[in-house]
């Protein structure tokens, strides 16, 4: 996809991936819309890249509407990128009792119900564009994460939400294959932003001992440049319907090539997908190992016409 002088929705685009996404996104010419609740915050970035900003509950049919209504009027709205999210740490059952009902159920909110709102509307506007010549009319991601495959203690209902996500991925994806709109989930392992240092001390002491290499926190610049190339795929049926993993700063996805079996998909789409699984030892090679990791049961995918 080209980039220059097509509209983004980037939800969470005021602090951490979001507002990395954004600021690369309007670096390559696109123009950009900042949904966020944080409202100074997001108005600095927006003046900064030359976008525009909306305060937005990203669970809010309203406050969705309202950002791709900005978006429209302001060209081609081509791409959403779902980062707004929230990650409360917390015990199923803790020094204060059982894990808050209302917590629980505001991480699925946010996480899970926020982030389909938004594919919802704006997949909506993007069916109305004129294709490319490649024949897309858009290109969703989202953001989950390796708590969606493997989550730690205290992660819970952030597991639940993301768990979601990436759920949704598909059945998405294969909604919306006939309108040429590319659907996918990002599944970032730990990296440094707002969200992580906002949590307890010892909370993120634990989650960086998850991971296999000493200092392996890293920055959301690498997750962009991964959310670039995402956008710049110019192969529609590479990544249509691919429930796609972050697996170092320059895309992949999930896994090996070896194939495990065929299967048909429905007539209605015309593709046909390769599944393939990975072990442990093929995630155990993998050169960022210390960043992200590999689900022993991520499927990976190519295409075929």
């Amino acid at each position: 996809m080209e980039i220059k002088g097509k509209v983004f929705i980037v939800t969470g685009g005021a602090s951490g991936l979001g507002e990395g996404t954004a600021r690369m996104l309007a670096a390559a010419g696109g123009l950009v819309v900042i949904a966020d609740m944080q409202q100074d915050r997001g108005e600095a970035v927006a003046r900064d890249i030359g976008g525009a900003f909306v305060k937005c509950d990203v669970a809010s049919e309203a406050d969705g509407q309202a950002v791709v209504a900005k978006a429209v009027s302001m060209g081609k709205l081509m791409g959403l990128v779902n980062c707004a999210g929230i990650a409360p740490a917390e015990k199923t059952v803790g020094k204060n009792g059982a894990h808050g009902l209302a917590s629980f159920s505001k991480t699925i909110t946010v996480n899970l119900i926020g982030s389909f709102n938004m594919i919802r509307l704006a997949a909506e506007a993007m069916s109305k564009n004129e294709p490319e010549a490649t024949g897309e009319r858009g290109v969703l991601i989202s953001t989950a994460s390796v708590a969606a495959y493997d989550g730690q203690i205290g992660q819970a209902a952030y597991s639940a939400s993301k768990g979601g996500v990436v759920g949704m991925t598909l059945p998405i994806a294969r909604d919306l294959a006939k309108s040429g709109i590319r659907n996918m989930t990002i599944a970032p392992g730990i990296f440094g932003t707002p969200m992580l240092f906002g949590m307890p001390k010892e909370v993120q002491d634990a989650l960086a001992a998850m991971v296999p290499t000493v200092g392996a926190v890293t920055s959301a610049a690498a997750l962009v440049v991964a959310v670039a190339a995402v956008l710049a795929s110019a192969s529609l049926r590479q990544w249509n319907c691919t429930p796609s993993r972050i697996m170092s700063p320059a895309f992949s996805s999930s896994g090996s090539s070896s194939s495990a079996g065929n299967r048909r998909w429905n007539e209605d789409i015309g593709l046909e997908r390769t599944a393939s699984r990975t072990d442990s030892s093929s995630a155990a090679r993998s050169p960022m190992r210390s960043t992200f990791r590999s689900s022993p049961r991520a499927g990976s995918a190519r295409w075929r016409t």
